[in-house]
């Protein structure tokens, strides 16, 4: 599964751990709960539920931040595709990070993405050159 097949999806997601572990090629991993339910999401693992637990795996990240949903913001001039799962075409944040940051002549050839994740209770945003992959957990 790719993170484009993620865009698609209108699922419930929560935000459960984010971890650097630095090992098999994996420098940032995300793990979420997903169900079309969202009462689901707020008993798990307690009760009879239909959660699904995704990974999304980056080999590499320039930046990530988490933010718990009420501080969140809505910005107009930011532009994505999807829902919940989000790829950004235009973002404000890109654009900082971009600015801000010295990244290189050899990375400034690289295109960077803004990925996203709208969860429940949190915002997940990441900043990457690579795209992450999917893997479901048991």
């Amino acid at each position: 599964m790719e993170f484009k097949d993620l865009v698609e999806m209108d699922e419930y997601i929560a935000f459960e751990d984010i971890s650097e572990p630095r090992t098999n090629g994996i420098r940032l991993r995300i793990k979420i709960n997903v169900s079309k339910n969202e009462t689901d999401l707020l008993i798990y693992p307690d009760g009879d539920c239909n959660v699904q637990t995704l990974e999304i795996a980056f080999p590499n990240y320039v930046t990530y931040s988490v933010v718990y949903d009420n501080y969140t913001t809505w910005n107009e001039r930011d532009e994505f595709i999807g829902n919940r799962f989000r790829i950004y075409k235009k973002s404000n944040y890109l654009n900082f990070i971009e600015k801000e940051y010295r990244l290189g002549p050899e990375l400034s050839r690289k295109k960077l993405t803004h990925y996203s994740l709208a969860c429940f209770e949190h915002k997940v945003d990441v900043i990457s050159f690579d795209e992450p992959s999917i893997n479901e957990l048991k």
